[in-house]
């Protein structure tokens, strides 16, 4: 009768401690939700599926070691007790755990600089370069179809192989030098200035052509 009286406290006394962990562990998981917005989540040290196992053989050991030594009543009330521990934790496995904090973090990346290239230069068109190479010829005696030449400059471009056609319009190399020196720095494509050297006869007229073209500038 002693010892039934000894092993009915000690399962109740071990129940009790047993039910107190579960209820913490289970208002943990219920409040975990509310707190999960001011403070981090923590993990179990344990993986929950091991500490539930653990749970689960030692109430099996007590329903096997002890209820057997307790009278009709006690047994009874034990093995309620047992039940509702498996119940809780069957509770407490399916219970998930709350989402983890997230920071979401915005990084604002400017957008590339446009870059605007200017318009390509247009040459000027063959109808009015037509008209320009006859106005040219009208005066091409002195200094006047030089000054024609200064005036289409203005706000027209030329291809080379127009300018090749201006200084033909110059019989002679000082005024095919001079009308280049005009016209060169409106040439579109430059990169074809060997074609513009081919205007002029002599060595030395190619050589200082040449030099007006690398030093010339708009």
């Amino acid at each position: 009768m002693i010892a039934s009286k000894y092993a009915g406290s000690a399962i109740k006394l071990a129940l009790a401690i047993v039910i107190l962990l579960l209820g913490t562990s289970l208002l943990f998981a219920v409040e975990a939700d509310d707190k999960a917005t001011t403070e981090p989540y923590q993990e179990l040290p344990f993986d929950r599926k091991v500490i539930l196992s653990r749970i689960t053989r030692k109430i099996d050991k007590l329903q096997m070691s002890y209820i057997a030594q307790l009278n009709k009543s006690e047994r009874y009330e034990a093995q309620m007790l047992l039940d509702e521990i498996r119940s809780l934790a069957q509770k407490l496995a399916a219970t998930p755990p709350p989402p983890r904090a997230t920071t979401n973090v915005v990084v604002n990346v400017a957008p590339a600089p446009v870059v605007t290239l200017p318009p390509k230069p247009i040459p000027m068109r063959d109808k009015e370069f037509i008209e320009l190479k006859a106005s040219i010829r009208r005066n091409s005696f002195g200094d006047a179809g030089l000054d024609v030449l200064k005036t289409a400059v203005e706000g027209n471009y030329f291809r080379s192989s127009q300018v090749v056609d201006i200084l033909a319009l110059f019989p002679y190399s000082t005024d095919k030098l001079k009308a280049l020196q005009i016209v060169y720095p409106k040439c579109t494509d430059t990169q074809n200035k060997y074609k513009i050297m081919d205007a002029f006869l002599f060595d030395s007229d190619k050589k200082e052509a040449k030099e007006i073209m690398d030093n010339a500038k708009e």
